[in-house]
């Protein structure tokens, strides 16, 4: 008789829905969704192979519980953004925090808008890690930058998102370009992220922390930076998985990635 193939899920949490969370939980979710990207599509398929490459399932702290992928209507993007809003608002009213993995970042303003919408949600800001600001005005026919979505859903605009970590990073053209036309948030490198974020911690209720895989610092210390801040939300984005052997050895990369903003989501023990 052959042996039955072991499930494979987000960093080998057990599978589960929304009665396995709840306060001390962490919720983790794919996202089937790369139509931002149409430079380089492919996204879609990261939570599938972060999967492959992530252990058995059952090796995960217990507080993981791998939810499968989020629905998403690509080719509507008024309901897509309106049904991510809606599901990441039911997982996060549980008292569970969610970690998104997998898409584009044009998934990013729909996953805000479920956090935003949430009972009690109060004062949201965003921590964005990208080696880009995003803040494209979208004219001449280029796409508009997700920052500028972002900032319109949150109360205190582009002063509600911290640029974290990217010190050396972004384009100098793009930073001047971004800093002549509107008021930024230093840009901070790794050593000094948690040192310039303390203050957010008294006032932000809830952060979104959103970090894109082009992001090529040290996402480790900058992430151990965060610690203590509440994070009730955070996605993944941006890895094209290749299917040789150095994609493979990449997406095990991302797969660590993803283990830490697990571990930042599941260890600061400030809950909803």
């Amino acid at each position: 008789m052959t042996a039955p193939v072991p499930v494979r899920t987000l960093l080998g949490a057990p599978p589960g829905n929304l009665a396995a969370l709840g306060p001390g939980r962490v919720a983790l979710a794919g996202l089937y969704f790369d139509h931002s990207a149409e430079d380089r599509p492919g996204a879609r398929f990261a939570a599938r192979q972060l999967r492959y490459e992530s252990p058995p399932a059952g090796q995960a702290p217990p507080a993981l519980v791998d939810l499968g992928d989020l629905n998403v209507f690509p080719l509507e993007p008024a309901r897509h953004a309106t049904v991510l809003a809606e599901q990441t608002s039911r997982i996060l009213a549980t008292g569970s925090r969610l970690l998104v993995v997998g898409g584009d970042h044009g998934g990013a303003p729909g996953l805000l808008d479920g956090l935003l919408a949430m009972p009690g949600a109060g004062r949201v800001g965003v921590l964005r890690l990208s080696a880009r600001l995003d803040l494209d005005p979208g004219h001449a026919g280029a796409r508009r930058g997700v920052n500028l979505d972002l900032a319109d859903r949150l109360a205190g605009g582009i002063a509600d998102i911290a640029f974290v970590g990217l010190a050396g990073q972004v384009p100098v053209e793009e930073a001047a370009r971004a800093g002549a036309a509107l008021r930024l948030p230093a840009l901070k490198p790794a050593a000094a992220a948690g040192a310039a974020l303390r203050d957010w911690a008294t006032t932000y209720d809830r952060l979104f922390l959103s970090l894109d895989h082009d992001c090529a610092g040290p996402v480790a210390a900058v992430l151990a930076g965060l610690e203590g801040l509440t994070i009730s939300l955070a996605h993944l984005s941006g890895h094209v998985p290749d299917l040789d052997i150095t994609g493979a050895a990449e997406t095990r990369r991302v797969v660590t990635r993803a283990a830490l903003l697990a571990d930042l989501l599941a260890g600061d023990g400030r809950w909803n």
